[in-house]
Order: C-alpha cells, then sequence, then structure tokens
C-alpha cells in the first residue's frame, strides 16, 4: 500500500466521468478538503485511454490524479486515509466531504460513514433535521446499508479488491459488509449528501453463492456469524420474497438466518411491506414444520415465543381518503386493511371517546394482494369504507377485535396522499368548516373550528414546520393566506395535456371554454411549460401558467378545479416530495378526461385510491360500464358518460396519408427524470423486438412500392414516453420520422389509414371510419409486461380493425388498404356505431355541465 498523504481518496470510474468531468470536478471544489488539497483522485479505467490524464488535468488543476488500468493497481495506489467509490455520474453536495472526513478523523473506532442521498434528477432540496449517528453494530445490526457509493471507508478496513465495479454489485456489497463488520461501528449521515444519478439496486448474479460469501466474510473477521452479516444475508434474499422467484431458492437461503434476524429485521430503502413478507418468510423457513401464529393479548404476532410482529403498532389500516362532509355531518374513511394472517379471525372497528364502536367489514381489493415466491398469495388485499356521524369533541381511533380470543386493541394507522395531515408533524390539521381535524397520538381528533383558532394551529404548524428547516414552505403558506385574504373570487379552473405539450383533449376544452359565458364569470387557464413548443399558440387563446412556476404552484391552491386528459401524478400535484405540507389547502375537483378511450383493465393505477378523482370521463358504454363493475371504485357520482372534447373537433380531409402510431413498452423505456413525462435513452432498445418491427416496416420496399405508385407517404411517430429512441429509427423520402408529439386532430383528419397496436389512438381514427389495422406480434408478452390488464375489450371480437399477429400479414394488410382505396369494411362501422355512446360533438357541452354539477353533489 501506497504512504498515506491524503485525507481522501476518491476512485471512480472513468468510462462514466468521463461524459462530464466538468461536473465532476466543480463538484468536488466545493469541498473545503479540496481547498487544503487533502484529496486524491483516481480514475479506474481499463480502456487504457492515453487521452484521459491531459482532459483530467484540464478541469481538475491542483488535483493529484492516478489513472489505473487494474484493481490491483488502484489499490497500491490509494495515498489517502479514507476512501470513496463513485461511479462518476454522482455528485457531493457543498461541504459533505469534509463533514464525514471530520467525523471519522474524531472517531477511530469507526469503520466507514455512510451518507443521505437524493437523486440527481430532483428538483427538491435536500434537508433533513436528523443528526449523525454512530451505530454499533453489536447493539444495533439491523442497521444494514447496500449502496457503496454512499460509503467513505476508512483505509484500514479494506482489503485486496479482486475486482472494481462501480454498479450496485455482489463485490460492492460485500466490501461494505467486510468493513463494517472489522470496525464493529457505522456512522450514518443524514447531514452529509450525494446527489446520485439513480437509486442503487444489487445485481445478484448468485443468490446462494452471495449468502454463503457473507458468512466467510464475518466468520473470517469475527470467528462466527455475527447478527449485521445475517441482518445483511436477509436483507438479500429479501427482495427476492415478493419477486415471483424461485420459492426453493428462497427456502434454501433461509436456512441461514436466524427466527431473531427476521423477528428483527427494517425494510431496505423503507421499500415493501416488510410485516407481511417477515411472516412469510418465517412460515416458508419452517414449511415443513408447520408453526402455528398465535395474537396474544397485546396485539402481538407469537410464534414458538418469538414476537414475529406488533399487529397493533404496524399500521394494519391505512387510510387512503378522508372525507368531511359539513353538510351531512360526517366523516367518510376509506383506505385498505393489512390484517397479516388473521384476517378470517378479525372484526374491525372505530371508536370513538365514548367508547361507541362503529363496525365496518373488510372486503376484497386485489389490487392490494401481495404474492410471494412462484406467485404464492402472501396477504389478501383488502379495503374498507365507514362513514360515522360527526360531533365536536369527537376522538376516533382503529380497533380490531381478534375473534379466537374476544381481545380487542387499537391499532395505529398510516396515512394515504388523500388524508389531508401530514404524517410526520404533530400540529399538521385539516379545516373543512365548522370542524378541525388533527391527530392526537394514534386518533383523529374533532373540532369547532373559530377563525381565532384557526389562526393560533396555523401559527403553530408554521412554527414547527421552521424548526424543521421548512422555511421557504412557510412563506409558500403566508403567501397562500394573503391570497386567499385578497385575491379574486371567482372560481378558478386549470385545465392541461401534458405538462409540455397541448393538443389533446384539455385543448380542445379550453378552446371551448375561451368560447363560452364561464369565460366571465370564471377564471379560466391552461397549464403549459414555456419550453413548450405550444406554449405561444395556447396564449393566443387564453391565459397560460407555466407548469412548475410560482404562478402555477400558488394558483393551483387556490383554484376549485383541476382538469387533465392525463392520468398521471404530475397534473395534481406541483409540489413533488413536498406535498403533503400543502395537502391541507388543497379545496380543488380533480377532472380526469382521459386521454382516449380507455379499453384495458387500468384499475391498478386508476383506482380511487390512487388518484381520487371527483369525475372521471368516459366516451365509450362499454367503458363506463367497466368503471362502475371494475376495480376502479368510482360511483355513478364520479363516473360520467359525456364523450372525448377532441371528438367535437375530429374531422376527415384524406391526403393519401399512412399514419404510424405504436404504443409504449414498459420494459423498453428509459429511466424517468423527476418532475417530467421525459425518460433517458435506453441502450437495449435497438436490440427489441418493437424496434426491429417497426423500423423494418417503414423500410420494406414492397411497401415503398405501393406507396410510390399510389402516391402515398408516411409518419412514423413514438410514444412521448418513448420519444429519446427516435433517432434510432430510419426514415427515407416516404415515411418520416417524426421527432415531436404527434399534433394528433392533423394526423387523424389527413391521414387515411393507421397502423398502432394497443393504443388508444385506434378509437378516434375508427370514429372517422377510417381503417385501423391492430400490428399485434408481441400480443402475450405486452400483457405480461405492461401496466394494463385485459379489459372489457377482446381483439378478437370487439376490434374496431384489422388484427395481425405477424410481420408479413400486417405488411400485406396495409398494402392492400392502400390498393384499394383505404375503405372500412362495413362490419366495423357496425362496431364503431355501437360502440360510441356520442357521435353529436356536443361533448364538450355535456362535460362542462357534469363539471358544474359537481358543486351541487
Amino acid at each position: 500500500m501506497s504512504q498515506t498523504a491524503y485525507t481522501l481518496t476518491i476512485i471512480m470510474s472513468f468510462t462514466e466521468a468521463k461524459k462530464d468531468l466538468k461536473k465532476v470536478f466543480d463538484a468536488l471544489k466545493k469541498q473545503k478538503i479540496t481547498s487544503a488539497k487533502e484529496l486524491q483522485i483516481i480514475f479506474f479505467d481499463e480502456t487504457g485511454n492515453e487521452k484521459l490524464k491531459n482532459k483530467g488535468l484540464k478541469y481538475g488543476e491542483g488535483f493529484d490524479i492516478e489513472i489505473c488500468d487494474s484493481a490491483e493497481a488502484t489499490m497500491k495506489a490509494i495515498k489517502g486515509e479514507y476512501v470513496n467509490f463513485c461511479n462518476g455520474k454522482d455528485r457531493w453536495t457543498e461541504g459533505s466531504l469534509d463533514k464525514i472526513c471530520n467525523l471519522l478523523k474524531s472517531h477511530h473506532d469507526i469503520g466507514c460513514a455512510v451518507s443521505s442521498y437524493i437523486t440527481i434528477k430532483g428538483e427538491e432540496k435536500h434537508v433533513t433535521p436528523a443528526p449523525d449517528i454512530i451505530f454499533d453494530i453489536a447493539e444495533e445490526p439491523f442497521h444494514v446499508k447496500e449502496d457503496l457509493k454512499r460509503f467513505v471507508f476508512r483505509r484500514e478496513y479494506l482489503d485486496n479488491i479482486p475486482h472494481l465495479d462501480f454498479e450496485q454489485s455482489e463485490e460492492a456489497l460485500l466490501l461494505g459488509l467486510r468493513a463494517i463488520i472489522k470496525s464493529g461501528k457505522i456512522a450514518m449521515m443524514p447531514t452529509a449528501l450525494l446527489r446520485v444519478a439513480d437509486e442503487a439496486s444489487t445485481k445478484i448474479k448468485d443468490l446462494e453463492g452471495l449468502m454463503n460469501k457473507c458468512r466467510e466474510e464475518s466468520i473470517k473477521a469475527c470467528g462466527s456469524v455475527v447478527p449485521y452479516a445475517e441482518h445483511q444475508m436477509f436483507s438479500i434474499v429479501y427482495q427476492y420474497i415478493t419477486n415471483n422467484r424461485d420459492k426453493e431458492l428462497v427456502y434454501r437461503c433461509l436456512q441461514s438466518v436466524s427466527d431473531k434476524t427476521i423477528a428483527n429485521s427494517f425494510p431496505i430503502n423503507g421499500k415493501g411491506r416488510l410485516f407481511e413478507e417477515r411472516v412469510y418468510a418465517y412460515l416458508l423457513k419452517h414449511r415443513n414444520e408447520k408453526p402455528e401464529l398465535i395474537l396474544n393479548e397485546c396485539g402481538q404476532l407469537i410464534v414458538d415465543n418469538e414476537v414475529l410482529l406488533d399487529v397493533s403498532e404496524h399500521g394494519v389500516y391505512n387510510v387512503a381518503i378522508m372525507t368531511v362532509d359539513s353538510e351531512k355531518k360526517t366523516i367518510i374513511l376509506e383506505g385498505n386493511v393489512r390484517t397479516t394472517y388473521v384476517d378470517s379471525e378479525a372484526e374491525h372497528f372505530i371508536r370513538d371517546e365514548k367508547g361507541e364502536l362503529y363496525p365496518f367489514e373488510a372486503l376484497p381489493f386485489k389490487h392490494d394482494d401481495l404474492l410471494g415466491c412462484d406467485g404464492e398469495l402472501v396477504n389478501a388485499g383488502q379495503r374498507f369504507c365507514v362513514e360515522i356521524p360527526l360531533h365536536f369533541g369527537m376522538k376516533l381511533e382503529f380497533v380490531m377485535k381478534y375473534s379466537r380470543t374476544g381481545q380487542m386493541f387499537a391499532c395505529k394507522f398510516s396515512k394515504g396522499n388523500f388524508v389531508k395531515l401530514h404524517p410526520n408533524y404533530e400540529h399538521s390539521y385539516y379545516v373543512k368548516k365548522p370542524y378541525m381535524i388533527q391527530m392526537e397520538g394514534n386518533a383523529l381528533t374533532v373540532e369547532k373550528n373559530t377563525a381565532l383558532k384557526h389562526i393560533g394551529k396555523e401559527l403553530t404548524y408554521m412554527r414547527e414546520l421552521m424548526k424543521n428547516y421548512q422555511g421557504a414552505k412557510v412563506c409558500f403558506r403566508i403567501a397562500y393566506w394573503l391570497c386567499k385574504a385578497f385575491g379574486s373570487r371567482k372560481p378558478i379552473w386549470i385545465i392541461n395535456d401534458r405538462p409540455h405539450n397541448a393538443g389533446d383533449n384539455g385543448e380542445a376544452l379550453f378552446k371551448y371554454l375561451m368560447n363560452s359565458p364561464l369565460k366571465k364569470t370564471h377564471r379560466i387557464y391552461f397549464m403549459l411549460s414555456k419550453k413548450s413548443p405550444d406554449y405561444e399558440r395556447l396564449s393566443k387563446i387564453g391565459p397560460v401558467l407555466d407548469y412548475y412556476s410560482y404562478k402555477h404552484k400558488l394558483n393551483f391552491l387556490m383554484s376549485d378545479k383541476i382538469i387533465s386528459s392525463i392520468g398521471n401524478e404530475l397534473p395534481t400535484n406541483p409540489f413533488g416530495k413536498s406535498r403533503k405540507l400543502y395537502y391541507d389547502l388543497y379545496k380543488a375537483d380533480f377532472v380526469y378526461l382521459r386521454h382516449g378511450v380507455s379499453h384495458n383493465d387500468q384499475s391498478g393505477w386508476l383506482n380511487k385510491f390512487k388518484r381520487n378523482y371527483a369525475m372521471i370521463n368516459s366516451s365509450a358504454r362499454p367503458e363506463y360500464e367497466s368503471l362502475m363493475t371494475g376495480n376502479y371504485l368510482y360511483s355513478d357520482k364520479q363516473a360520467v358518460l359525456c364523450g372525448l372534447p377532441r371528438f367535437d373537433n375530429l374531422k376527415s380531409e384524406n391526403k393519401n396519408k399512412i399514419a404510424f402510431l405504436p404504443t409504449w413498452r414498459r420494459s423498453l423505456q428509459g429511466q424517468k427524470l423527476e418532475n417530467s413525462e421525459k425518460r433517458l435513452y435506453s441502450d437495449d432498445f435497438t436490440e427489441s423486438e418493437f424496434y426491429k418491427f417497426y423500423n423494418t416496416l417503414i423500410n420494406d420496399e414492397r411497401l415503398h412500392e405501393a406507396m410510390e405508385k399510389n402516391n402515398f407517404t408516411g409518419d412514423f411517430y413514438l410514444h412521448p414516453v418513448m420519444s429519446a429512441q427516435t433517432d434510432d429509427f430510419v426514415e427515407n423520402k416516404y415515411i418520416k420520422v417524426h421527432s415531436e408529439i404527434a399534433d394528433y386532430q392533423k394526423v387523424f383528419r389527413e391521414s387515411n389509414i393507421m397502423i398502432t397496436d394497443y393504443s388508444s389512438v385506434a378509437f378516434d381514427f375508427a370514429y372517422l371510419k377510417k381503417p385501423v389495422i391492430y400490428a399485434q406480434f408481441d400480443f402475450d408478452k405486452f400483457y405480461e409486461e405492461h401496466s394494463w390488464d385485459k379489459g372489457y375489450f377482446s381483439y378478437d371480437k370487439d376490434a374496431l380493425g384489422l388484427v395481425t399477429r405477424d410481420y408479413e400479414t400486417t405488411l400485406n394488410a396495409i398494402i392492400n388498404y392502400i390498393e384499394n382505396g383505404c375503405k372500412m369494411e362495413q362490419e366495423y362501422i357496425d362496431k364503431v356505431e355501437k360502440f360510441f355512446a356520442y357521435t353529436d360533438r356536443n361533448n364538450c357541452e355535456r362535460i362542462v355541465n357534469a363539471i358544474l354539477e359537481l358543486d351541487k353533489k
């Protein structure tokens, strides 16, 4: 090992760092340790690139920069007392490395320190009031960490490393384990922050092999398998418990983990449903013994004298939606029940301060099913809805009664996005006149609201936020209250399509409203990014709010209706991770216009607990019926059958064009940028069946020959989610590959024929009674991988055009339509007329009337 001459050595992958060396060094120059020349940089480069040093010196003047082409050479080159491994894409925030090094200098018995992190894409600043904590792993072995790039190691605890892998790999995991169990202590440092390109996920090639290596590392260092090593081992196998993996493999691996470790484990990265999975892991490990679960009088789930979990403490009930109805004087609580292996023997109640019980039933809810190995049902999803009459001074708590013994105990409950109380702040509150709702311990309290009390509560809440470094949020709340007191009294409606593009149902409705009497009685805005190519055009129609701007956020809180054609969270949450700090101020009804006709079962992401729309629109009779009878949970007060706004503007002006409009694929989309619909480029895309099918199709000489003969051209558009892959497709003189989002109205109007697959754009085109070809070469794979399940619509029976399942059939069908005038067959015309509820072009009028009716419900 080289003589120690520096405080810190950072070992970095050149493969990643070379893409943006300037940003790498700009971030490092913000550390005080840099100015003191205590920092050494080692670039690990197996390619032998001779230009690296010159480029590195250009931006890294004053740094000691080493270039190594092997793991062995890298380890020998280390001159720092402490070592960090970075993949080159990540950035240490100002002063973070100084904090870590200072802590390690003052605590010589600590083997490594671990920073906190936030994704580099995020716009939210990471602020946490939590102090740095040093854990003795003998006393608290469950604080397992796996993300190597956040570790700063003491050099003496690093042995020679046979491979340098800057991804979250098996080797990286073992490196961290080795250092931690050798020193016996680890520092968790939320005050130090690394902005990472993406969250780490350990890449495991051989589960059993990795478990054995963890055992060997512990035995080598300590003479036995210490509890920390066991917790590390369980965290590894834990990732396999609910991922539809090999049950026998998981069973074998669980034999290496003690019952005590399973019972006391923490979820890794706070993800998963640890409590159900913990019980499942125990039962799987002891499956041959068939252990009996017992719920004791304290609400603890016991097996063989081991407490697997405290049912009363782990959040059996998740309240997804809380609705206060001032006129009916009731509160409605809706959500999920997770009673964990005692379902058939449990009764559920809300209990008030007088001891009165309000029973409710746990109903099946498949979207909350928890599946284990080989698709085994771990815990059946359940939901509930309970309505309780309100009175001042009441106190409500959840209670479970265990039927086998008759015992009854209060249970904690968690709060979802539609409960207007922050889960982490004691003084969070919600007012719906004349009631004020707060949390007191684990109970909801109801008080009479007065102006003086309201002011007092708000000031108390603001003080709590200030103490927790949320000063900017306090300023925004003050701005809200000032606007509330002195702003316009006109109702505010905010309409949108995609944040960066218009041209869909939102724009169609916005145009209608700008020509309606409501323009005078309401403040109506369109929400769209100023960077959008549609911004100037929409600004000529009516007022536009720049997406994510201060003005947009403030008007959002003041708004009465948020009306969107897209169903993701962006239109209903401009505050990102800070959403719950403002949710008590939300008063708007969320209206989902729909992007198109929903023919698949989208209830997994579109159900009431996930979106909670005040109104959800539909266009076709079977589409509306699916909302009423499926797992969406919406009532007939929320679901309406009005038709899509853009249908009012559909017309046909054929210009001998072919439209290629395939939908997206979950498995092919790049990584999503935070607070955006944009995604990064996916390197694997060109190897996909999807790419090969469409790139071959649009470049097929047989198709070109038919197009030239009949004077046709074509337009190919990828779904916006996959727009980063546009340049992969080869365009030609017959078919243009478009990088921009389609002007769908223009495409529908000018095209004679459409080739799609599973996209709802087929319905718009068929609405015009033009021929559609559904190219479904990957039918089975699509539904296995996608976020949709098959719904009411059967392509075999209900398709509004020709369905093809292979390349040649698709190609021949296109050529046949071109050569025969592109006419829709009568059988498909009949299906179109039967499918749609309205063809009268009055959809906007019906939708506006339905929105106005919301105020009367």
